[in-house]
């Protein structure tokens, strides 16, 4: 049994950020990584993890839009420097993780592979974790949703970034669409 004072659940940015920030373990079962086209602003300076500040424009259909840094970059980084701290004692070989009085139990998909026994959790959600909250309804109902499209044909364009009003199907009103404005 490996046993620490505060550990952290959860492999998103914000669990990863502050794994790094405190120097706390971090353990998941489910990689969260941010999605490829999440970007931070461009004024962000990472300079002191060794990551440029290049600034990059995306175009949409209003004009050209300034990005910087894309997170999937700040998070990669982050967990590379915190498995070198031996901060990722269980890298991505955990399946599934489950609460179980004062300790966790990480199995993979054949066994128990650690059992980690810890003083204060801090739990950023894992799909692949059991036992930590007793609630399962999220507070915020509000969802980014990406999504692709591919063109065949005729569609060549310069447009590198979409964001309009949702239209969905479901739910149909006398008009059979339903408009989701945020």
């Amino acid at each position: 049994m490996i046993e620490y004072d505060k550990i952290v659940i959860g492999s998103s940015l914000s669990a990863v950020l502050y794994a790094f920030n405190n120097k706390y373990p971090i353990f998941f079962a489910e990689e969260r990584r941010p999605f490829r086209f999440d970007y931070f602003e461009p004024a962000l300076d990472l300079s002191c993890l060794k990551i440029p500040g290049a600034a990059k424009s995306l175009t949409t259909f209003e004009g050209k839009k300034k990005v910087g840094v894309a997170k999937e970059l700040l998070w990669e980084r982050l967990l590379f420097l915190l498995s070198l701290d031996g901060k990722v004692p269980l890298s991505n070989m955990c399946h599934n993780i489950r609460y179980a009085d004062d300790s966790i139990i990480c199995s993979n998909e054949y066994s128990k592979i650690a059992e980690i026994k810890f003083n204060e959790c801090f739990y950023f959600g894992d799909s692949a974790g059991f036992g930590f909250t007793k609630e399962k309804v999220l507070a915020n109902r509000r969802y980014v949703c990406y999504d692709y499209i591919a063109f065949h044909r005729g569609g060549k364009h310069d447009i590198d970034h979409i964001m309009h009003p949702i239209w969905h199907l479901g739910g149909f009103s006398s008009s059979g669409l339903r408009k989701s404005v945020d």
